[in-house]
């Protein structure tokens, strides 16, 4: 059995590394020939190039040598991988003869038609060396027989050395069965229809996720009949996008699988892996202009992360899906969608209410009041938007006292407080005094890094605003007839306290 090794310093670096994928499962099945020999044709464009470098050489020694076999690819340096020879063929004499390094360069320079991918082009001026490694036990039968014996002793050192070297090669025998035995053993627990399965599978979703929807239909159609019943909204969901895409039925999909979801205990195995494959759905959905769906889905992820139980990490992701859910209602403004996305912000609210109660879920909740508040806001709604934003902030004032100041979506509810009150014609000096707090807060918030506005840019927005509102005939005219008012108190008071010094003067003389 022999080793060959692979210069591959010549390649790009993304391309010296093999990559660990779900295709190429070494627990279930070893990178090999055999494997790659029982791809369909039609798969293995996109499974070689899943497989990296490793699976690349391995097709290119298929294609040029079918009759051999290997396996046991490994990185043996930065530049150089490694892999086992178990039926040599004509490769390992084309090796030694230096024919091999033409015939399988000339291959791998035939990938961009063979595979339909330009990407391998890399081949064409990067050329591989490959080199035999002798295995231990050869080394030392070699070295063995550089010995020169003294003449006295020939005859006993022969007898010794053959005595050795019969020895070695009833280890090497015995290696060699066992090694075949255990590869023999590992082949049988993998059947070719679950290789298929996997690689229908993963196509599915790499065509997907390339938003090459007509192409995965097929490959998701298939799947839908094999992966467990977890899975299938998931697989659902994705074959709804695509058949939408292609002006198919997809509703009924989207029902049965969002119905599912609904339904899904805390017995699923990834609980936070499967909320973030929903994510990464909803987005595929609103990048289509499927917004109504979008919501739903970046719903249901809420659902599913409100079965979790790291209670201290999983509330920065409620947050995270109401953003994204936020942002649909910012793309499509209209009605419906915008009276969608406020009923699924408030029955996410609803959702963190009853889990933990700490300063990361006050946080969350307090998100999510200023999300509803900012969008009745937008839309007219300014007593709706008033009682969300005063919301918010009792909520972290409540759970947080103190460090609520250093939260800043505290200091910006406060200012959206400010402008809704304004708008709605409340007194401009109470409103001046909400904007001053704002400020204040905002100036000791310590996590701007997680908004898209810097602290400058927010602190500039609410000072800009404070101006606006002192320089509003309604703020001047306020101004004006509160300095009146305190004028009259002090008149009044001075009338009150002369007629009381009269009286006083009065009563005075008539005692004397």
């Amino acid at each position: 059995m022999y080793k060959i090794v692979v210069s591959i310093d010549k390649l790009p670096n993304e391309l010296r590394t093999i990559k660990a994928t779900t295709i190429w499962r070494g627990d279930v099945c070893d990178i090999n020939t055999a494997f790659v020999r029982d791809i369909p044709p039609s798969l293995r464009p996109t499974n070689v190039r899943r497989g990296g470098i490793s699976a690349i050489i391995c097709f290119a020694i298929f294609r040029s040598y079918p009759e051999a076999s290997v396996t046991n690819f490994h990185q043996l340096t930065d530049s150089q991988l490694i892999f086992t020879v178990e039926n040599e063929g004509r490769l390992i004499d084309d090796i030694k003869s230096g024919v091999g390094n033409r015939k399988l360069n000339s291959t791998l320079q035939d990938l961009p038609s063979l595979l339909s991918d330009s990407s391998y082009s890399v081949f064409k001026t990067s050329t591989l060396t490959y080199e035999l490694e002798l295995s231990r036990s050869s080394s030392v039968q070699n070295d063995s027989k550089t010995i020169v014996p003294d003449n006295r002793n020939r005859e006993n050192n022969e007898n010794d050395l053959s005595q050795e070297m019969s020895t070695n090669r009833e280890v090497a025998e015995s290696s060699t069965d066992l090694q075949c035995t255990e590869t023999t053993v590992e082949s049988s627990t993998f059947r070719l229809e679950d290789m298929l399965s996997f690689l229908t599978e993963d196509d599915g979703a790499s065509l997907f996720n390339e938003g090459k929807y007509r192409e995965a239909i097929p490959f998701l159609e298939s799947s839908l009949r094999t992966v467990p019943d977890q899975e299938q909204p998931l697989l659902q969901l994705k074959l709804a996008l695509c058949l939408r895409a292609c002006n198919k039925e997809h509703n009924s999909f989207i029902t049965k699988a969002l119905t599912s979801v609904e339904k899904q205990d805390t017995s699923l195995n990834n609980i936070m892996g499967y909320a973030e494959e929903l994510i990464h759905i909803a987005k595929k959905y609103e990048k289509e202009k499927s917004f109504v769906p979008a919501v739903l889905i970046y719903y249901a992820s809420a659902t599913i992360y409100s079965k979790t139980v790291h209670v201290t990490t999983v509330f920065q992701k409620f947050a995270n899906c109401m953003t994204d859910i936020l942002s649909v209602a910012q793309e499509n403004s209209t009605h419906s969608c915008v009276k969608l996305v406020l009923s699924k912000l408030t029955q996410i609210i609803n959702l963190l209410k009853p889990m933990k109660e700490c300063e990361e879920q006050a946080e969350a909740i307090g998100t999510g009041y200023m999300y509803l508040g900012g969008l009745y806001h937008a839309h007219g709604m300014l007593n709706k938007a008033i009682g969300s934003f005063q919301s918010g902030i009792e909520v972290l004032e409540k759970a947080s006292g103190k460090n609520a100041a250093k939260n800043s979506d505290f200091g910006m509810t406060t200012y959206h407080l400010a402008r809704s009150m304004r708008k709605v014609g409340e007194n401009p000096l109470q409103v001046e005094k909400i904007l001053m707090t704002a400020i204040e807060r905002q100036k000791g918030a310590e996590d701007w890094k997680l908004h898209s506005k810097t602290k400058q840019q927010q602190l500039k927005e609410s000072e800009d605003e404070l101006e606006k509102l002192r320089s509003s005939p309604a703020y001047r005219s306020c101004l004006v007839g509160e300095k009146k008012s305190k004028y009259e108190q002090e008149e009044t008071s001075n009338r009150q306290g002369n007629l009381f010094s009269c009286a006083f003067k009065i009563l005075l003389k008539l005692i004397t």
